[in-house]
Formats: structure tokens, sequence, C-alpha cells
């Protein structure tokens, strides 16, 4: 250990440490008014973990939240008042032994094992645990600087990388919009079927694909359809529909629409698999249910598809497979170096807390 620093856990550098509680449901609102303008943190990195707004205030000094559940360890350091729920973790550092933002890098660096429980999460005698070396202040406000400034540059390749990504998801679907021929419905084109399953017939090392509303493709040890077919997921808690498009023998989940199509002189699979990407978004908006979002049947045969010559689709289909290998290939390219940027990350704050910054 370099000198000058100590070994120290969570619990010995906090003042501080527990575990939001219930939403306040008669002190709440979704935006912020004059009224309720502190706001509400839980667990999760979406809107880094905004809530809501309420009139009661349950944390002053500045403080560290730590998620407890789903995106376990995520942090953010909260410099005003506020209020914590759903079992979110507050670490208030002790500013006399260590800065907030240097403990806002020790926690960004910690491997947090989960409980184990069915539901995973992080518990405050858990995290108590978890220590660190602490170097004297001044050297800490010293990595601080350092490691700012690295991961910074380190934020922004990664921004970079992400707006790639987007272009290039919104290369191919310009491409999708840019047909324009005269438009069908579907169900005058198209058999429509469901598979006969509940989701949970799935078995591990089957025979056969068995689709369900999942984006993943199971397995199965018996078929029930033995043809060409574009495959649908019929329901889905958030709307995120999917489509495939398999030729084969395979097994469907009961709200899973198996798509054929009776007069291929007319109609060409891999053309009707790309038209029904492209019209994802809309059956999302027109999909219905509360707690679950799910497509009727009616709403399929009352799509429409944009018909040219089955020469043309054959044309447009050769294009659009090509620029999306070309963008699958891309976006892969992508993520691989948004992992390499993270691993980079997690290279230097080894460093820095090993004492080879400064």
């Amino acid at each position: 250990m370099k000198k000058g620093w100590v070994d120290n856990t969570l619990e010995g550098l906090c003042d501080k440490i527990f575990a939001g509680g219930d939403v306040p449901k008669n002190n709440l609102s979704k935006t912020r008014t004059d009224k309720y303008s502190i706001p509400i943190f839980a667990n999760g990195e979406k809107n880094k973990g905004l809530y809501g707004y309420t009139d009661l205030v349950k944390v002053t000094e500045p403080s560290i939240t730590v998620s407890a559940r789903g995106t376990i360890g995520y942090s953010e350091i909260r410099s005003e008042p506020f209020f914590p729920v759903v079992r979110l973790i507050v670490l208030t550092p002790n500013l006399e032994s260590v800065s907030i933002n240097y403990l806002k890098y020790v926690v960004e660096g910690m491997e947090f094992v989960n409980s184990g429980s069915s539901i995973p999460q992080l518990t405050v005698p858990m995290i108590k645990k978890y220590g660190a070396s602490i170097p004297p202040l001044a050297e800490q406000e010293a990595i601080v600087e350092v490691l700012d400034k690295a991961f910074s540059a380190i934020d922004q390749a990664k921004a970079n990388i992400q707006q790639n990504i987007a272009n290039a998801k919104e290369l191919f679907q310009s491409k999708l919009q840019s047909f324009d021929y005269t438009e069908n419905s579907m169900g005058d084109l198209v058999d429509i079927k469901t598979g006969k399953l509940n989701s949970n017939a799935a078995v591990e090392s089957g025979e056969f694909p068995f689709f369900t509303c999942s984006r993943e493709v199971f397995q199965i040890d018996h078929y029930a359809f033995d043809c060409e077919a574009i495959l649908l997921a019929g329901n889905n808690a958030s709307g995120d529909f999917n489509v495939k498009h398999y030729k084969g023998k395979f097994n469907a989940y009961q709200r899973t629409y198996v798509i054929s199509i009776p007069d291929e002189s007319k109609l060409d699979y891999r053309y009707l698999y790309h038209q029904l990407t492209k019209g994802l978004i809309e059956l999302k908006r027109s999909s219905v249910g509360a707690n679950t979002k799910f497509l009727k049947i009616g709403m399929l045969r009352d799509f429409k598809i944009p018909l040219p010559p089955l020469h043309e689709q054959k044309n447009i289909v050769k294009q659009l497979d090509s620029l999306s290998q070309s963008t699958s290939q891309l976006q892969s390219l992508y993520q691989t170096k948004l992992v390499s940027l993270d691993e980079l990350k997690k290279s230097i704050l080894q460093k820095a807390f090993a004492g080879e910054l400064t």
C-alpha cells in the first residue's frame, strides 16, 4: 500500500448509510411544481433514477445514491435535498475522511455481488462491508482531477459510438421507407394462424425451434408447423414486438402469429419480413391492452403493404438484406468498442486505487 493510504470500509467512510422507503403517494407529482420541488430518486439508470417530485425532504447533505435493484451498483452524486425510495441506498460521506467525488469513483469501481435471493438486490448490511484504500484528501482531489479528464474523454467516445449506432439504424429505416407502391391489405395476401402452446413449453436442447414473443428463439422436442413463415410476436409488456423469418419444422406460442403466403407469385417472404419490420412502430401504436400490449388479428389483416411486381420485390429484398448485414456488422463493431471503453474505465480505476496515477 502506498504511504499515507489507509484501508477503510464504506461504513467507516460514511456518517450515514441507509435505504429509501416507500413512495410518498399522497405527496407526489411526476413533474416539478412550486409545491412539489424536491426530487424523488429510485433505483435504475433511466433519467438518473428520477422518479418524481415531493414536498418532503429525507436527505439534506450531499450524498451518493447506489442502485440496489435492477442495475445494481449504478451510482450518482446528489448535491441537492432529495427523497430516496424503493430501497435505494444512500451514502452520506464523512467529508473529513473522503471527498464525495473520490467516494463516487470508489463506488463505481466496486464489483457488487447481489444477495442471491430470487430478486437480485444489494442491501445496506452488504454494502457497509465493502472497502478500499483511501489516500489523504489532497491526493484524493488530485486523483479525481485525473479521472475526471480521462472519463470525460471516454464518455465522449462512447457518445460518438452510440450516435454512430443510431445513424446506422436510421440509415436502414430510411431505406425501408424509400419504396413507394400501391398498397394492399395484408389479409388479402396471407394466411394468419397462431401457435397453440404456452410459453413454458420450451425445453433445453430441443430438436426444433420454438417461437414465442421473445426476441430469443427457444427449443422444443415436437413441431406443429413444417413450412416457410413469418413469425410475429403478438404480445409484449412494453409493445416491443419483433419479426422473424423461418423455413422448416418449428412450433409456436399461442400468442405468436404464424404468417404464410398461399400465392408466392404475388408476395415474397423476405419482402413481407422487411415490410413488417418497417411497420413495427405503427403496430405498437395500434396495439391494445394496459399492462401487456397485444395485437389483434384484425389489425394484421388490415395492415397495408406496398406491393410492387414480384421481380421488383426481390430486387428490393436484395438491397435491404445487404444493407441489413452491413448495419448489423457496424453495430456489432461499435458494441465491441463500447465494451472495450468500459474495460478501459475499470483498468484506470484499478490503477487509481493502487496509487499509480499520482
